[in-house]
């Protein structure tokens, strides 16, 4: 009999280490607080989908730096993996699939969502800002004061904002010195910024995706395109585009953002490793990286690629510029009737901020 109790006593023991190694596993596999990083074997990875293909200088001096950084912060535990455009979906479906969940962490042109963003948009106001650095830290600026710009970005977290190069005039067969030179050609731009003002610079504007710019210039499609040196250089553009007219005419707006429901499920230590390497110092390396990568492309382009690239003289920029201003008013118009009463007072405050960086 005792024997037999034994036994049993013996079974029973079995059976709760048994169920003990069993919950200890589901805690290893799941997690548990900051475990799940320093816990586990393998990385924590966040799929980040770039609106830039590898090569392009942004990633170089800008995204690579940033998930180095990520990655030593981290001991190697937390993993960002870069994913180039159109490798998961469509650049107009990043914002949703970003919010849903589908990727980690996603940037893309605002313009690519027509209506989307009306006053982040705003910033691509012509002639408004003189570099990438000033015009993004602007937009951060701005973002982070009214509250018109944070519901444009609603149930995501928004990582950084940016604003791109100053973009110029590339053609594939005609040199543009002139406005008049500008008339009947087909030009490729994405936000309606940019094709109202190909508009009013007397060409016709083509709704163009810009990793398909090259192939709708090489194929006809288009005469050429607006695009700063740098990201023309990094789609491959000047295989296609032989002439620029350097005329500094505008930026265009980027977003990086992340689901909100997926930022506060992050383990803790990831949380305040992204805290601590992305926002203002992401939008400033941004800005930073991409003008620094416009004076290095606007070289190589001419030494290498055999560019010809034509500066607007000072009489003739004139002429543009008056070309160009009146669809300011048409934006705050349009801005305006949409409901943004303080559209003027927001573009005005852009303004002073663009001249204060600008002297930084």
């Amino acid at each position: 009999m005792r024997t037999q109790n034994r036994e049993v006593d013996e079974m029973r023991r079995l059976f709760v280490f048994s169920v003990c190694c069993l919950v200890m596993s589901s805690f290893l596999v799941c997690g548990f607080g900051n475990k799940l990083v320093y816990g586990a074997e393998k990385p924590y990875e966040l799929k980040f989908y770039s609106p830039y293909y590898e090569q392009h200088l942004m990633v170089k001096y800008a995204y690579k730096p940033w998930m180095s950084k990520v990655a030593e912060m981290s001991g190697g535990k937390v993993k960002i993996v870069f994913y180039p455009p159109n490798s998961i979906v469509k650049m107009p479906e990043v914002f949703d699939a970003t919010k849903s969940g589908l990727i980690d962490i996603g940037g893309s042109l605002c313009g690519e969502l027509r209506g989307k963003f009306p006053m982040t948009e705003l910033m691509e106001m012509p002639l408004l800002f003189t570099s990438a650095t000033a015009g993004s830290l602007t937009l951060w600026k701005l973002y982070n004061k009214y509250p018109e710009f944070q519901k444009e970005y609603q149930d995501t977290k928004v990582m950084w904002l940016w604003l791109s190069a100053i973009q110029q005039v590339l053609t594939s067969k005609k040199q543009v010195k002139t406005l008049d030179d500008m008339k009947g050609l087909k030009i490729a731009a994405q936000s309606k910024a940019l094709l109202d003002t190909i508009k009013a610079l007397g060409a016709l504007p083509v709704q163009v995706s810009p990793p398909e710019v090259y192939m709708a210039m090489d194929r006809g499609v288009v005469d050429g395109c607006l695009m700063p040196f740098v990201g023309a250089k990094g789609i491959k553009v000047f295989e296609a585009a032989k002439y620029a007219a350097k005329a500094d005419i505008m930026s265009i707006s980027f977003f990086c953002v992340m689901s909100e429901q997926k930022y506060k499920e992050l383990p803790p230590d990831v949380k305040k490793i992204l805290d601590d390497t992305l926002f203002e110092g992401m939008v400033r390396a941004s800005g930073e990286a991409l003008d620094r990568g416009d004076a290095e492309c606007k070289a190589e382009v001419q030494k290498t690629d055999g560019v010809t690239v034509y500066e607007l003289p000072a009489q003739e920029r004139e002429r543009w510029i008056k070309a160009i201003m009146p669809v300011r008013e048409i934006m705050l118009k349009d801005a305006e009737a949409k409901g943004y009463k303080n559209a003027r007072e927001i573009v005005n405050e852009a303004m002073k901020l663009s001249e204060q960086y600008k002297k930084k």
